[in-house]
């Protein structure tokens, strides 16, 4: 597989940078000091796929672009098995890592109703029901198809967490997406023990963060690492958040392992609402 190089989101070290998730609702933006509401529904079900589309509209049709988009969320969760779509776009005051495009849709869809997905989005822009917009996007969109490994686990169930947003502005809702590899296959139980008892709780200790959740690639037309990490956070500033995520590794409060191998990924903000799919719209 492919070695990225690793974001600069927390340092050279490497962990979670990252961006958003399986359908959270628009991020609401509330006075310092106040508890941010949630920007919505954190991915939870493990019986739920997560399609993640990146993508970057092409030079002078931006506008074009995303109006395109928010018909396409619409179109997209028509389709049977699909429950929530959303577009996100990359913090732009934090830097990100290489080899991802400028923002990425994410659609919630029952893993029964995943291998066929292709197939139906194809005949359905054959048949006018979905629109392509490929005039509007570059060629080089990609996709990943991520199935949970268990469900979110809330900040508030680790031990030393700390709600209390960093950052002096107004607070709002945003995401950190890390997509990973063990650094050697025989490494693999490694990395996933130390992911799950060591890394994961010791993010969720950053002030601010909410929840995370974990999921393996299972498809896609694109060898992203086969592991992603999404992190729920509420932050007054993305730099400062970004920042106490590298201090933490450089002090070691944050314990890295030598089974953690190569990282990608960025901070994420929605673009706009979610679409949920609707009983008894038409299909």
């Amino acid at each position: 597989m492919k070695r990225f190089k690793a974001t600069r989101l927390t340092t050279r070290a490497g962990i979670a940078l990252a961006f958003g998730l399986a359908i959270i609702g628009q991020a609401v933006s509330t006075p310092q000091g106040k508890a941010a509401e949630p920007p919505g529904p954190f991915p939870v079900a493990v019986s739920d796929d997560l399609l993640l589309v990146f993508s970057k509209p092409k030079a002078g049709r931006e506008a074009e672009f995303e109006k395109w988009y928010a018909r396409h969320l619409e179109e997209f969760v028509r389709i049977p098995g699909v429950s929530a779509a959303q577009r996100f776009v990359w913090v732009k005051q934090v830097n990100i890592s290489d080899g991802l495009l400028e923002d990425v849709a994410m659609y919630r869809i029952a893993a029964s109703n995943a291998a066929g997905l292709d197939a139906t989005v194809q005949a359905r822009m054959q048949d006018g029901r979905m629109e392509n917009g490929a005039e509007f996007y570059e060629p080089s969109m990609f996709h990943g198809l991520y199935r949970p490994l268990a469900l979110a686990t809330p900040a508030r169930s680790i031990p030393g967490a700390n709600p209390k947003p960093l950052g002096a502005g107004p607070v709002k809702g945003d995401f950190l997406m890390v997509f990973s590899d063990p650094k050697t296959p025989d490494q693999e139980e490694a990395y996933n023990a130390w992911y799950d008892h060591q890394h994961m709780p010791d993010v969720l200790r950053v002030p601010g963060f909410v929840a995370a959740q974990r999921f393996v690639r299972v498809g896609g037309d694109w060898k992203l690492p086969r592991y992603l990490v999404i992190f729920q956070f509420e932050t007054g500033d993305p730099q400062v958040t970004n920042q106490e995520i590298g201090r933490r590794i450089r002090e070691k409060i944050t314990v890295m392992s030598p089974a953690f191998g190569s990282a990608l990924g960025a901070m994420a903000t929605p673009a706009g609402p979610a679409a949920f799919a609707s009983a008894g719209a038409p299909k």
